[in-house]
């Protein structure tokens, strides 16, 4: 049986436990020794003894029953405050004082707000109740004292509760009221009877509080630990009996209060003697797309024909600098939201979704009718609810466990359907998760990365299934090239907390917003101004010369250029003459005769030599093509583009994740710069090693290339790389 292996204890541990053991069980076992044990049955049937017995169990049933659910309230009450300010800290404080106040100072505050001359008084008269010195009084006194301990015991047990397991439910549009009675009471069960535990054992051996307020009165107020202290003073024999009695009966509260969690223990253990290998283990069949999409549609989740478009989003909100930004997200189609790591897109998700605020966020079309529509989020994190089966995870969204079962049993997930969520895979928990999301009816869907954990041939087929999610608004969140090619209808890149541009993928793809989406799309990216430019051709192009870093770099023809106007290369760099044979002159460049814009290059290259080694050639990038959307050379004529010879310094080697060829980032040293050795992967274009910031290109190599140059991080190189393609943004 596959099971996690047993870790033994530290000794230091084991000897402080052993310590507390003695400590404990030393008194207790000194008090057995002093008990008349023949005089037992005699004590017990007294009758001062029975009353003391109904009192003290009475008061103590009743005054759990009251504090337990007021302390799970109060503690649910005071987590779902601002953390970490000033009246929150005062409000848990105040909570928390009865359990540092000497028993008799509880009795007095008390008297002073209900005896017989307390503060409450008037009103009680009023209602015909008189607390002092009766059975109610004991009660309130055993729940003032008792109510602190379940507070605290579940203050500790929410604030371990994963936050993403309600967060997940929240963003599938399970309501509030839902979500404690199915997700967050049940997983606080154990908690909770622990707390009933701690209430009644606490309740059990309440003497001072009680003492003072409620009185001793024989068969009225009198409890079992008055009645120990008085008869200890005229008759210890009997004391020791009945405080035997009273152990008896807090040992039985607690084991009644635990007797569920260690039935369910007893049940888990059970259950997996019987079972020869973790459930992860289990190798689902194929999704039926078909089945998917036919159950998705019944349940009118994915639209039918002639049913309406999600609603457009619209978003207005603020960057990091402070600074306005407004975004519009095209209803019925699916956005890809793509940037660093830090860029805000899971911001931009909770701002969608209503889950914070700082921003103004509008839905548009009839989907919306003036509301916010049902909006959708699944996060990175599954975040089922760990007290569940993966059926029942997807029916608690969708309202109705025979379609949850038609859609797990689609989605192949079939054999893992009464699996506890504990027991899932990530790449299970993932696939029920996506589940548990469409169930839920949404008209605005939100995915952040939501086939990371899924393995290669099921991400395949929900890519399918996502792609029949025609008439919802998607907002993907992704760093998976593929799912972006083919999935999104356009992309919204982000960059410092705020949208910088929503393309078609096409725009994307061909001109990049941002240094991180050129890289994430297999291009380079170089910020760079156009000098020495001339107005030619019937074609209305532009020829001009680069300049980036001290480094000049020939650009092309410039389809449609004209003097101040924006540019956006997108070729590989070279240097020297253009593909016609003409030179550029080193004049000076105005603010009259500039085009400023980004230059992009291709992750393709023609060669890489190594300092004293072999040249060899450099494969094209899968699909470059795409972007060539200009002409390449200065005459149309000339069909070989501009090549020339860059040093530079190797960054990194990788592997690119769409085709698996090897990747060199090698850092264009600017000019007059000697090279100097950086192992340290770039973000960007940072070179912290550098006196200038270094331009990093990006070139696809073949592994017999890595072979042949043995190139290694830190190595000097010289990159001859022609330019491709240019056009305008």
């Amino acid at each position: 049986m596959i099971a996690p292996a047993h870790q033994r204890p530290a000794p230091a541990a084991t000897a402080l436990a052993a310590l507390a053991l003695l400590l404990i069980a030393v008194p207790l076992l000194a008090l057995s020794l002093r008990v008349p044990w023949g005089e037992v049955g005699t004590v017990l049937a007294q009758p001062d003894t029975i009353d003391l017995l109904k009192v003290t169990i009475f008061s103590t049933v009743q005054a759990t029953a009251i504090a337990v659910p007021l302390g799970v309230a109060a503690a649910l009450w005071l987590n779902a405050l601002r953390a970490g300010t000033m009246s929150t800290l005062i409000l848990r404080l105040l909570m928390y004082l009865p359990l540092a106040l000497p028993p008799v100072v509880g009795g007095l505050a008390l008297s002073a707000a209900f005896g017989a001359t307390g503060l409450a008084t008037p009103v009680l008269n009023a209602l015909g109740q008189d607390f002092a010195f009766t059975f109610p009084a004991v009660v309130l006194s055993h729940v003032f004292i008792a109510l602190p301990f379940v507070i605290v015991t579940m203050d500790a047990a929410i604030g371990r509760l994963p936050r993403t397991v309600e967060a997940s439910a929240s963003g599938v549009g399970m309501g509030r009221g839902a979500i404690l009675w199915r997700i967050t009471l049940p997983a606080l069960a154990p908690a909770i009877g622990s707390s009933v535990g701690l209430a009644a054992a606490r309740s059990l051996g309440e003497f001072g509080t009680t003492l003072t307020f409620a009185g001793s009165y024989p068969g009225v107020t009198r409890t079992l630990p008055i009645g120990v202290y008085l008869t200890r003073e005229f008759n210890p024999d009997h004391a020791y009996v009945l405080a035997v009695l009273l152990i008896l009966l807090a040992v039985a509260a607690i084991l009644l209060a635990f007797a569920p969690q260690g039935v369910r223990a007893l049940v888990r253990r059970r259950r997996s003697l019987r079972t020869p290998v973790t459930p992860g283990a289990v190798v689902l069949p194929p999704i039926n797309n078909d089945a998917v999409a036919r159950v998705l549609t019944a349940r009118h989740i994915l639209p039918d024909e002639g049913a309406g478009l999600g609603p457009a989003v619209q978003i207005h909100a603020t960057d990091k600098g402070g600074a306005a930004w407004t975004a519009r997200f095209p209803g019925g189609q699916t956005t890809a939201i793509i940037g660093d790591n830090g860029a805000g897109k899971s911001t931009l998700a909770q701002l969608v979704t209503g889950g914070w605020t700082g921003a103004r966020v509008s839905f548009e079309g009839d989907a919306a009718r003036g509301r916010r529509p049902g909006v959708v989020l699944l996060t990175q994190d599954p975040g089922l609810p760990s007290t569940t089966t993966a059926l029942k995870a997807v029916a608690m969204v969708s309202g109705n466990t025979d379609e949850a079962w038609k859609l797990v049993n689609a989605a192949g997930l079939s054999d893992v359907a009464d699996t506890p969520v504990p027991l899932l895979s990530g790449g299970q928990a993932a696939q029920v998760a996506l589940l548990r999301a469409l169930a839920a009816r949404p008209r605005v869907l939100i995915l952040d990365e939501p086939l990371a954990a899924v393995d290669h041939a099921s991400a395949g087929r929900w890519r399918a299934i996502f792609q029949q999610l025609r008439g919802l608004t998607v907002l993907l969140i992704s760093h998976d090239p593929a799912d972006i090619a083919t999935l999104a209808d356009s992309v919204a890149v982000m960059e410092k907390g705020r949208v910088v541009a929503v393309d078609s993928v096409e725009q994307a793809l061909a001109c990049p917003a941002t240094e991180f989406a050129a890289s994430m799309m297999g291009l380079n990216r170089v910020d760079g101004r156009v000098i020495g430019h001339v107005d030619g051709g019937a074609d209305g192009c532009v020829d001009g010369r680069v300049i980036s870093d001290g480094d000049e770099f020939v650009a092309v023809r410039v389809p449609g250029g004209e003097a101040g106007g924006s540019v956006r290369f997108v070729g590989v760099p070279s240097r020297g003459t253009s593909g016609s044979g003409e030179t550029y002159s080193d004049e000076t460049c105005s603010g009259e005769t500039c085009l400023t814009g980004t230059v992009i290059f291709e992750a393709s290259a023609v060669s890489i030599t190594r300092d004293q080694g072999s040249v060899s050639d450099i494969p094209a990038a899968p699909g470059s093509s795409a972007v060539n959307s200009a002409p390449v050379n200065s005459n149309p004529a000339d069909s070989t583009p501009p090549v020339n010879t860059l040093p530079g310094v190797v960054q990194y080697l990788d592997t690119d994740a769409r085709t698996g060829h090897s990747v060199v980032s090698i850092a264009l040293l600017p000019a007059g710069v000697e090279g100097a050795e950086s192992t340290e992967k770039p973000q960007g274009t940072e070179g912290a090693h550098m006196p200038q910031q270094p331009t990093v290109i990006r070139a696809l190599v073949s592994l017999h290339t890595l072979t042949e140059l043995s190139l290694t991080p830190g190595d000097a190189v010289t990159a001859r790389i022609a330019v491709t393609a240019v056009t305008i943004r």
